[in-house]
């Protein structure tokens, strides 16, 4: 597995003020999804938050989740997510010393381990359910997940996976917004047992696929 520039602390999603005016001037947004293709959507549909929350058409649904179906692989890491604490741990707080050291080198052991291991292929199966003519399942490495699909439009209100004020952003690890995650569970074999991790695949305006699963970056390939 390839790995990507230095990123100080970690890697997080950026934009520009550019992109929110882009997005404001625009009566329709439009948006990348898998594959290459684009969905435009009104800008009604965001409402305060500059966010599609799981209000999707069948048909907008299907253009998303479709295309997800085959086997994925963690191509490069590309960064790691701050933990939320981490403002009470800096420098120019009064947080204990010994504290300090605890965090910061679990936290540093935690990105030397995703820099390490790279994650399994994920294979992802889509199937037509029987008994409803327009639903389906999908079935991420064997197990029968249940999806969430968030369309953000800017950073400055983007909680998905993130949040904005405790992530360190690194001009190593940049994508363009708006951008789509679709937030799902993967099953991973654990010695003799079985374990289940959310898995968030993102989508950017240019083109970026990313893996995000235990709170590292991993830009992901169709294998």
């Amino acid at each position: 597995m390839k790995r990507s520039g230095e990123n100080g602390y970690g890697g997080g999603i950026s934009s520009t003020e550019k992109d929110g005016k882009n997005v404001s001037e625009n009566e329709n947004i439009t948006f990348r999804v898998l594959d290459g293709k684009e969905i435009s959507v009104s800008r009604d549909r965001l409402r305060d938050t500059g966010r599609i929350n799981n209000r999707w058409s069948l048909e907008e649904t299907d253009a998303m989740i479709a295309p997800l179906k085959g086997t994925w692989t963690t191509n490069t890491y590309m960064g790691y997510v701050l933990p939320y604490n981490l403002r009470k741990f800096e420098p120019d707080t009064y947080a204990d010393e010994e504290a300090r050291e605890t965090f910061f080198g679990e936290y540093h052991e935690a990105v030397r381990a995703a820099e390490e291991s790279p994650v399994p292929d994920i294979s992802v199966e889509v199937q037509p359910v029987e008994e409803y003519e327009d639903g389906y399942t999908i079935r991420v490495n064997g197990y029968e997940s249940p999806f969430s699909i968030i369309l953000s439009t800017e950073r400055i209100n983007d909680e998905y996976p993130i949040y904005s004020d405790t992530t360190t952003l690194s001009e190593s690890f940049f994508v363009e917004y708006p951008v789509v995650y679709i937030k799902l569970f993967a099953k991973f074999k654990d010695g003799e047992s079985d374990r289940y991790n959310p898995a968030t695949v993102i989508v950017s305006a240019d083109g970026q696929v990313l893996l995000l699963m235990e709170g590292a970056f991993y830009s992901l390939e169709r294998r």
